[in-house]
């Protein structure tokens, strides 16, 4: 499961998270069984008492909960976010943390930008994708060259998530960060060792 907020997180996130989690149980000893990794419906995540109801009243058994925010605000809201959650027990929370924004990672790709937005005459440069996706943390504002190359539409984000190479996103040092807590998560469940 994904909690997160805004459109292109939600379009984007559950594919990338899917293949990545994928991806690491190919290191599991035993077949493991991944469900897709599916969007939480929310209005807005900014409320942690309406986030604890509605977990509640949901009554699901996750063995994995992916909670995004973007770096800007995610201590001060982590903070409250597991102090309000405590009671509920929940463990394997993994934290989704882009520098910056989610569209950063969208920029490590350019050929899968490319089939996402139809510009396959631009090069990466022209895309504003950098050199070494390690360095797509650095792009001051990813979020406006993102929105400038893709229509806010769930076909094009869904169409990237499905074509971004995982070997890219692996050098985006906040996705490592993920693939490193998921990998932990996992090992708390006692899938990886």
């Amino acid at each position: 499961m994904l909690i997160a907020e805004g459109s292109s997180d939600c379009y984007f996130l559950p594919g990338v998270l899917s293949r990545g989690l994928e991806k690491l149980i190919q290191d599991c000893p035993s077949h493991v069984d991944v469900q897709e990794v599916e969007q939480y419906s929310l209005y807005s995540i900014a409320d942690h008492a309406d986030l604890r109801r509605s977990l509640e009243s949901d009554g699901g058994d996750y063995d994995l909960i992916f909670v995004h925010r973007d770096y800007r605000k995610a201590d001060e809201w982590f903070h409250s976010f597991f102090r309000t959650l405590e009671p509920l027990g929940l463990r394997n929370v993994v934290k989704v943390i882009p520098v910056q924004t989610t569209e950063a990672w969208m920029l490590a790709d350019g050929d899968a930008l490319r089939v996402a937005s139809g510009s396959s005459g631009l090069s990466d440069r022209q895309l504003g994708v950098p050199r070494r996706p390690s360095e797509v943390e650095r792009i001051p504002a990813p979020k406006t060259l993102v929105q400038g190359l893709l229509p806010d539409t769930k076909s094009h984000y869904n169409l990237l998530a499905e074509n971004i190479r995982l070997e890219q996103l692996e050098q985006v040092p906040s996705y490592q960060r993920w693939a490193q807590d998921t990998r932990a998560a996992l090992s708390s469940l006692g899938f990886m060792r």
